[in-house]
């Protein structure tokens, strides 16, 4: 048997939603790489080195790291 002309159009379509699904993806993780970099650069410009400084920045990277976490299991809204 043939395929029906619904199957290359429903294939096609996977592909596009994929396709779009990866690019908000990657857009989120820039703008999340962005945004942490300059609220990095503001702690380490405006904040005395110190314990609490450094336990600021590593939440920081888990923060970062939750997020990107998040959005490769649940996606983006």
């Amino acid at each position: 048997m043939g395929k029906s002309i619904y199957e290359g159009r429903s294939v096609k379509l996977e592909q596009e939603a994929k396709a779009h699904v990866e690019g908000t993806r990657i857009k989120f993780y820039d703008e999340l790489t962005q945004h942490a970099e300059a609220l990095e650069k503001h702690i380490k410009s405006n904040l005395w080195q110190s314990d609490e400084r450094n336990k600021a920045l590593e939440h920081l990277i888990a923060t970062v790291l939750w997020a990107r976490h998040c959005v490769k299991k649940h996606g983006t809204i």
